[in-house]
């Protein structure tokens, strides 16, 4: 956690858990063998093979920008840094967070990326309903609303992150 002189709490991201790494690099690993495997299968012309493999790696490194890098807690927003589109909150629909390791256990993924090192998108338990997750790491999830909708985030210190955030919205 680092505060800055315009007001700017930085939180950075839970790093990635083992259990991310090893579900990320295990579907690269089948995503490889599959590009190498397939084309010789179905005798795949090589400008189709090409193609294909442009396309899962353009898929990859997408799900790789949208990843939860900081959160910042300024006095009036909460930001989901990430390489590609950040996400913005208002602080004053913010209620109700806690601390709950493993908050997305268990969950169905409605729309988004479900273990390409993150958990981002939009998921359904039954405990919140449909909700967003922004997170690296299960074990380090904080769960808080957001108007209307519950948000799941992974800080990586998130006794600091609950403790700066009541502060000023409670």
């Amino acid at each position: 956690m680092t505060t800055n002189p315009d007001d700017r709490t930085v939180f950075p991201s839970a790093p990635i858990s083992w259990r991310l790494q090893v579900i990320g690099w295990s579907a690269i690993l089948v995503i490889l063998a599959l590009l190498i495997w397939l084309p010789r299968a179905v005798r795949m012309p090589t400008t189709n093979s090409a193609l294909f493999f442009v396309f899962i790696a353009g898929i990859l490194f997408i799900a790789w920008l949208m990843n939860p890098r900081k959160l910042i807690l300024t006095r009036d927003r909460l930001i989901i840094e990430r390489f590609l589109l950040p996400i913005s909150l208002p602080r004053d629909s913010m209620s109700e967070a806690r601390i709950q390791p493993e908050a997305m256990t268990p969950s169905l993924r409605v729309c988004g990326n479900g273990g390409f090192f993150a958990w981002v998108g939009w998921f359904y338990k039954k405990e919140f309903g449909l909700y967003r997750a922004y997170v690296t790491d299960s074990k380090k999830t904080v769960v808080f609303r957001a108007g209307k909708r519950i948000c799941v985030v992974s800080p990586a210190d998130p006794e600091a992150f609950i403790e700066c955030l009541q502060r000023s919205t409670y």
